[in-house]
């Protein structure tokens, strides 16, 4: 391994070089490098498991007693450190650059003994690896203290941190950071179990590693209360980043982004995901529950939830939570809706779909109101899903002919509404990929007809401030 410390402490690491190249190198940088002092690393190849870690050069490596190396980790790919128990330090790796065959650790854990005095700390050497790891982090631009509400997965409280090109999540334990291109969608939904709260869904491409959980969702609860937030830029910084828009109406500009921000704090962090992150943000659809919610109550598994017929798919909240798009759905079936012997007045759904690996996934809603079988089967009607029954006497499956039987035909009354649904479909899908208009701020506004998009402003090309967090 040949390690070469470049300008303000970066390193370049080469590797694979066979035992004859040594004094090709050494001559070659000495007459290259002169002045340059060449050290040579003696590796401990005794098998130990304990020594002493230092960081030094934007490496962390671990010394044995003799003074030879015994493992060394590059900081420049931590992405996560923490301390999930007492006395131990869990680092996190990146990998998602690798190639073919390549291989690499993506996670190891140290134990810090606490009865060592001439040994810092764990929490200690937690601290040390994650400064050197965000000391290029940026200029935070806003900044969301974790008492603005609670993420539900992954569990627990986190402050949110908003910089150019990335999220960063910083808890009591993990830390997490989430490159914007990395989002793949957000959702905006209301909580129908208690009026004052929203859920803000985060869809990620990639999703998180804490430990052996991944997370390809992020979920916060927030409050729907009265708050003030400022950016850490001045508003010509913003303006000059992320833009103005041309109010026709008042002859005048106005931000993208204000400085100060004084509204309902669910507006303000949508708000930011959409013109900093530059993430469009969607909201429920024309579904209407029995009771006029958005969302139906019911479980999967063993975990108690919502779920939330959208414009595009069917997502769950919370444990786990997952999205289902309709077109990817090849059945819906009715389960226990006619079985009058039963006395519990709730009814399953169960929906077989193929997931991104091909694979054919049976996904079972359970618990489901009766009440909620005739708007549900509407719904699903529209969407023209393949809806079947299983029934309680002898014939136990029937197709969406006798379903309509069940629950009558109306299916000439809905052509213009599902012609509707298809032509505000094609809108959501163009303007996924279109630039916004000037009615940014009103998505929020009252209830949404559809899956409405909470449109982003257009950011000019404007060139990286650099600097330190602030």
């Amino acid at each position: 391994k040949l390690t070469l410390v470049l300008d303000a402490g970066m390193i370049a690491l080469f590797t694979g070089f066979k035992l004859k190249d040594k004094e090709v190198l050494a001559k070659y940088f000495a007459n290259k490098c002169a002045g340059k002092e060449i050290l040579e690393n003696a590796i401990n190849t005794d098998g130990l498991n304990a020594g002493r870690l230092e960081t030094k050069n934007n490496e962390l490596i671990m010394f044995a007693r003799d003074g030879n190396e015994i493992l060394s980790i590059n900081l420049s790919r931590v992405k996560n450190c923490a301390v999930p128990v007492n006395n131990e330090v869990e680092i996190q790796c990146d990998t998602d650059d690798l190639r073919g065959d390549e291989e690499m650790c993506d996670m190891i854990r140290f134990f810090v003994p606490p009865d060592v005095s001439q040994m810092e700390s764990a929490e200690a050497l937690c601290e040390n690896v994650k400064s050197q790891t965000n000391a290029a982090a940026g200029d935070v631009i806003f900044e969301f203290d974790a008492r603005v509400g609670s993420f539900m997965t992954p569990r627990g409280k986190y402050a949110m941190e908003f910089y150019r090109d990335h999220l960063r999540l910083h808890g009591t334990k993990y830390d997490f950071n989430v490159d914007y291109t990395n989002i793949h969608k957000i959702y905006l939904l209301p909580d129908p179990t208690t009026e004052s709260q929203q859920f803000l869904v985060v869809c990620l491409k990639e999703g998180l590693q804490s430990g052996r959980q991944l997370y390809n969702f992020l979920v916060l609860k927030l409050k729907e209360e009265q708050q003030l937030v400022e950016s850490y830029l001045k508003q010509a910084e913003l303006d000059e980043i992320y833009g103005t828009k041309y109010i026709e109406a008042e002859k005048r500009y106005e931000p993208n982004i204000p400085e100060r921000n004084e509204d309902l704090i669910y507006k303000i962090v949508a708000k930011v995901f959409n013109v900093v992150a530059g993430v469009k943000i969607f909201k429920t659809s024309d579904y209407t529950s029995s009771e006029g919610f958005k969302a139906v109550a019911c479980a999967v598994g063993s975990g108690d939830g919502l779920v939330y017929p959208l414009t595009k798919g069917l997502m769950f909240l919370h444990k786990p939570a997952m999205l289902i798009p309709y077109k990817s759905i090849h059945e819906v079936w009715f389960l226990r809706l006619e079985d009058k012997r039963s006395l519990l007045q709730t009814f399953d759904l169960e929906v077989i779909w193929i997931d991104d690996r091909r694979n054919k996934v049976t996904t079972t809603f359970k618990n489901i109101s009766k009440n909620e079988s005739t708007n549900l089967r509407e719904f699903f009607r529209r969407k023209k899903l393949n809806l079947k029954m299983k029934r309680t006497d002898n014939q136990d499956m029937v197709d969406s002919s006798i379903i309509d039987e069940q629950f009558g035909d109306d299916s000439a009354e809905e052509s213009d509404e599902d012609e509707a649904f298809t032509a505000e479909d094609a809108d959501a899908e163009a303007a996924m990929s279109s630039s916004s208009d000037d009615d940014d701020d009103e998505d929020f506004a009252g209830e949404s007809s559809g899956e409405e998009d909470y449109k982003p402003a257009k950011k000019k090309n404007k060139k990286s401030r650099g600097g330190g967090s602030k």
